[in-house]
């Protein structure tokens, strides 16, 4: 199983995150703040900003996580799932 860091931008913490297991996951499990919704791609309560790193999107939907948003490095933490060491916006 792949495990990447996965640091917050203004947070002290580094925080373990597995490719099988979402950002949102990972954040929860490590007891951060992040705001949640539906879980399901489809509100964008849970969206955050990549800073560096890559990602899975994942399945979302196109009304609140628009074309602009992803090319800007907005993704959907319910969804999105670490392919590398990432930095995060929240």
């Amino acid at each position: 199983m792949d495990t990447y860091n996965m640091y917050v931008r203004g947070q002290e913490k580094e925080i373990k995150a597995s490719a099988k297991r979402t950002l949102l996951d990972a954040a929860a499990a490590a007891r951060l703040p992040l705001l949640v919704g539906c879980k399901g791609g489809g509100c964008g309560v849970c969206k955050v900003r990549i800073i560096d790193g890559m990602i899975e999107h994942g399945f979302y939907s196109k009304s609140v996580l628009t074309d602009e948003e992803r090319s800007a490095g907005y993704v959907l933490a319910c969804q999105a799932r670490p392919l590398s060491d990432v930095t995060i916006d929240l």
